[in-house]
C-alpha cells in the first residue's frame, strides 16, 4: 500500500512500531487497516492498532481505518 500511495505521488514514511513515537510529529495522517469493522462502528485491527491511533490523538493526528466492505460484521463486541 505504501508503495502504490508513494507512486500516486503521495509522501508516505513507512516505519516500525518503535520508531513511531520519534517520527510521529512529522506525520500528518495515520492509515490504519483493519481485521473487521462492527456494527457499532468499532474496528478491530492487528496488535498495536490501538496503541499507534492513541499516540496518534495524543499529537493531534487524524486517523483514517481503511477497510473493504466485506469485511463489515453484524456483531458487537463488549469488552
Amino acid at each position: 500500500m505504501a508503495k502504490r500511495l508513494a507512486q500516486s505521488g503521495i509522501k508516505v514514511q513507512y516505519t516500525l512500531m518503535t520508531m513511531l513515537n520519534f517520527l510521529i510529529t512529522s506525520v500528518t495522517k495515520v492509515f490504519l487497516s483493519s481485521t473487521y469493522i462492527l456494527c457499532n462502528g468499532a474496528m478491530v485491527g492487528p496488535i498495536g492498532s490501538s496503541m499507534i491511533a492513541c499516540l496518534a490523538h495524543k499529537n493531534h493526528i487524524p486517523v483514517v481505518a481503511v477497510c473493504e466492505t466485506y469485511k463489515f460484521a453484524d456483531r458487537v463486541n463488549l469488552d
